[in-house]
């Protein structure tokens, strides 16, 4: 049986899967090369919220998952009632709200092929509003899986990476 990643979560670490090949790039990493990609779109269909963010994260590391078999980042996804959330991502963005996203760091800590993942990854989803990302992603099994409901006091479940890997292995590119 192969073990279990385990990551930080701020709190206590968490285990997020079994697959065995750890990514190098944080979430944060991912965060700040999609922003990039955002703010250099010329004809950009809605602003870059931090809601719209994560859901891009999400389906970031589903598909290197599903088509590289392997995570892009080592941060734990969380089934949030607006759908999945990486807490360190919500963390740096949360006084934001609903606003834009109008910074970010380089995004060098990626290697070149993770650019280029990241790219495809913002073209096929970038047509997206973050209600049209949100609500799909409330139609996909790992979130539905994972989330708890809306029960205070109760930590979200994980989106573990395997159900990504098995979910998005079974939907066309």
């Amino acid at each position: 049986m192969e073990s279990p990643n385990v990551v930080q979560d701020g709190t206590e670490a968490v285990a997020v899967g079994s697959i065995d090949a750890p990514a190098k790039a944080s979430a944060l990493d991912v965060a700040d090369y999609f922003i990039a990609l955002a703010a250099a779109e010329e004809d950009e269909p809605d602003y870059l919220s931090p809601l719209r963010l994560q859901k891009l994260l999400y389906y970031a590391q589903a598909w290197s998952l599903a088509t590289r078999g392997r995570p892009l980042f080592n941060d734990a996804i969380e089934a949030w009632t607006h759908g999945p959330v990486i807490r360190s991502v919500y963390a740096r963005f949360a006084d934001l709200h609903d606003g834009p996203i109008q910074s970010s760091r380089s995004g060098n800590e990626l290697t070149e092929e993770d650019k280029e993942f990241v790219r495809s990854v913002w073209d096929a989803y970038k047509g997206f509003s973050a209600t049209a990302l949100r609500n799909m992603t409330h139609q996909e099994d790992p979130w539905r899986l994972a989330y708890r409901g809306p029960n205070e006091g109760q930590k979200p479940g994980i989106i573990s990476l395997d159900s990504l890997r098995e979910y998005f292995e079974q939907q066309p590119e």
